[in-house]
């Protein structure tokens, strides 16, 4: 993946590398990521830990995107919603998928197994404010169908998505000048 090398030109080399991954995603910087170029290894872990949302695994990156956006919901922070619906158009998930995350899930035209998801997520999300998710949320999802190896991958992208929303909001990117 990367190295990190504090050596003068190969240390931005590296940044730039990284950024223009990022670019290449979001068809701009994000400002999380500029920030975070000030933090070579921060840069590195959090773009890693992000980029499993690119990719096809146990969950399809669809589904992956439509679990972060959920989470980003669920903070409740306008700008932060905008931005990841913005994302998902640039990514190809088409605008009525957006709309039945935004709305209700249950009469959604999501499959079975991706329903479960998304509503594990909202739930998740709700109890994790006030501690942790319930043992009780996560034995349900699992008999409706969900495996466990899906359910760690729905969880890492929970928290891909938190941590970016995190970072916006202790950093108050949206008033930064970055």
């Amino acid at each position: 993946m990367f190295r990190v090398i504090h050596l003068g030109f190969l240390f931005v080399v590296f940044v730039m590398s990284v950024l223009e991954e990022v670019r290449s995603v979001f068809g701009g910087l994000p400002q999380p990521f500029r920030a975070l170029s000030r933090d070579p290894e921060l840069l590195r872990r959090k773009w890693e830990n992000f980029r499993l949302l690119l990719e096809d695994r146990a969950l399809s990156r669809e589904v992956k995107q439509l679990i972060a956006y959920e989470v980003v919901l669920a903070h409740g922070c306008p700008a932060c919603s905008d931005a990841w619906r913005r994302f998902l158009s640039l990514v190809g998930i088409p605008e009525e998928r957006i709309v039945e995350v935004e709305t209700s899930l249950r009469r959604s035209s999501f499959d079975e197994k991706t329903k479960n998801l998304l509503i594990f997520t909202r739930h998740a999300a709700e109890q994790a404010r006030s501690g942790a998710v319930s043992e009780t949320l996560i034995r349900a999802t699992l008999q409706l169908g969900v495996s466990q190896e899906e359910l760690i991958e729905a969880a890492v992208s929970i928290s891909a998505a938190n941590e970016l929303v995190g970072l916006i909001h202790l950093l108050n990117l949206h008033v930064l000048d970055l």
